[in-house]
C-alpha cells in the first residue's frame, strides 16, 4: 500500500516551491520508501527505486541523487571501518529477508563455480539435487551454476548437451539456477547469498575457487580428493567422488546443523588466510633466501 501514493508525494516534493511545503511533504515520501524497505518485498523496492530515479533524472535533480548515493556510501563505509561485524549481520540479514522472503528455513541455495567440463563432474551433482529435493520436500532447493549447459556458451570442446540432458530427464530444472559467467568483482556477493558450496570434481588441480568460498564464510561440501583436503583441510566435509547419494547426504548434514555449519565456516575463514598474496609473497622470498644461503656465490 506505501507504493502507490509513492509517485505522487514524491513528485510534490520535487516541485513544490515553498521551504516549508516541501519539508512537510518529504517526510511522506520517507516514510513510504521505510514502509517499503522494512516490508522487504523485492517488486516494492524495485519500484520505489525505479521511480525515484525516473524522477530525479527527469526534473534534473542530479545533486540530490549524488548526495544520496554519497551518504548512502559514507555510512556503509564508516559502519564496515567502526563495526564490520555488526555490517555483516545486518547485510546478512536483509539478504536472508530479501532472497528468502522472510522464511530461510524453508530455503537451501548451494553455488558451484566453475565453467562446464567434464573432470568437474557436474552429472553426479546433478543427480544429487532430486535426492535432496525428496528427502528434504520441505525445502526450496536451488543449485546456481555460473555457467551455462550449453556447448556454445562454454569454452572449449566440452560437450554440456548430456548435463542439460540429465537435468531435465530428472526433472530438476526449476532447481537449477544457471547465472552464466559472473564478473570476479560481484563473485562474493554470490558466495554471500547462498548457503554451501559444493564441488563434485574428480580430479583437480589447485582449486581456486574453494579458497574464496572459504574467504566468504562458506561452508563447503567437496569429492574427496588428496587437494581438497590439503586446501581445506578442517573447513570442508567430504563425499565419495561418484557417489550423489553420499553428496546429498553431506548437504543435509551440513543444512541441518548450525554448530557444524559455523564451525565449517569459521575453519575455512582461517584456513584462507594461509593463501593471501603477502603471505605468498613472503614464503617465496624465504625460500629464494634459503636457497641463496645454501649456495654462496663463488669467486
Amino acid at each position: 500500500m506505501s507504493i502507490a501514493p509513492f509517485p505522487i508525494l514524491l513528485w510534490e516534493w520535487f516541485t513544490s516551491d515553498l521551504p516549508r511545503v516541501r519539508f512537510r511533504r518529504r517526510a511522506a515520501p520517507l516514510l513510504c520508501t521505510y514502509l517499503a524497505f522494512f516490508s522487504m518485498a523485492r517488486a516494492g523496492m524495485a519500484s520505489v527505486l525505479l521511480v525515484t530515479l525516473v524522477f530525479v533524472l527527469c526534473l534534473h535533480q542530479y545533486k540530490l541523487l549524488v548526495k544520496v548515493v554519497a551518504l548512502v556510501l559514507l555510512l556503509v563505509a564508516v559502519t564496515g571501518m567502526l563495526a564490520p561485524e555488526t555490517l555483516n549481520e545486518h547485510l546478512g540479514a536483509m539478504k536472508d529477508a530479501v532472497l528468502y522472503k522472510g522464511h530461510k528455513e524453508e530455503g537451501l541455495l548451494e553455488l558451484f563455480v566453475s565453467h562446464y567440463n567434464y573432470y568437474r563432474n557436474f552429472e553426479t551433482l546433478i543427480w544429487a539435487l532430486p535426492i535432496l529435493r525428496d528427502r528434504l520436500p520441505q525445502k526450496k532447493i536451488r543449485l546456481f551454476l555460473t555457467c551455462h549447459l550449453s556447448s556454445a556458451k562454454n569454452p572449449g570442446s566440452y560437450r554440456a548437451e548430456s548435463a542439460a540432458a540429465l537435468m531435465s530427464a530428472l526433472g530438476v530444472g526449476d532447481n537449477v539456477v544457471e547465472l552464466g559467467t559472473v564478473p570476479y568483482r560481484s563473485l562474493h556477493h554470490l558466495h554471500r547469498a547462498c548457503d554451501i558450496y559444493v564441488s563434485p570434481a574428480y580430479t583437480e588441480t589447485f582449486a581456486h575457487p574453494l579458497v574464496e568460498a572459504m574467504s566468504s564464510g562458506l561452508p563447503l561440501v567437496v569429492s574427496d580428493l588428496p587437494v581438497h583436503r590439503e586446501i581445506c583441510r578442517d573447513a570442508a566435509v567430504y563425499f565419495p567422488r561418484f557417489s550423489p547419494d553420499a553428496l546429498a547426504e553431506r548437504v543435509m548434514q551440513v543444512h541441518q546443523s548450525a554448530e557444524l555449519a559455523a564451525a565449517l565456516s569459521r575453519n575455512g575463514l582461517n584456513r584462507a588466510q594461509d593463501f593471501r598474496w603477502d603471505t605468498h609473497v613472503d614464503r617465496l622470498l624465504a625460500l629464494a633466501q634459503e636457497l641463496v644461503s645454501a649456495h654462496p656465490k663463488r669467486d
